[in-house]
């Protein structure tokens, strides 16, 4: 339980740290989605698209402060994982 809030609050602040960052790192508009051939997919507005992975952070960090279940813990750290390559793949398909 205690390493679920403790994780949960630091993948909060982790989440607002790299929304700010990329408020001032990244174009205005940004590369959600590639395609197969590696040409532009889905394109987003730098305030929209923060805006959607900073929600999903915050909500990924808040369901890790609730999870309750013991025997399905992994199921927070999955999603933390896949937020965090959700971050790192913005940021790469971007800078």
């Amino acid at each position: 339980m205690k390493l679920n809030l403790i994780l949960g609050v630091a993948f909060i602040v982790f989440t607002i740290l790299v929304v700010v960052v990329g408020y001032f790192v990244l174009p205005d508009t940004l590369v959600m989605q590639m395609t197969v051939s590696g040409d532009v997919g889905t394109v987003m507005s730098k305030p929209l698209g923060l805006a959607l992975l900073g929600g999903l952070g915050i909500i990924a960090g808040a369901f890790t402060i609730g999870n309750k279940d013991k025997d399905k813990q992994y199921r927070s750290y999955m999603i933390l994982l896949i937020m965090t390559i959700l971050f790192v793949m913005t940021y790469v398909f971007n800078l």
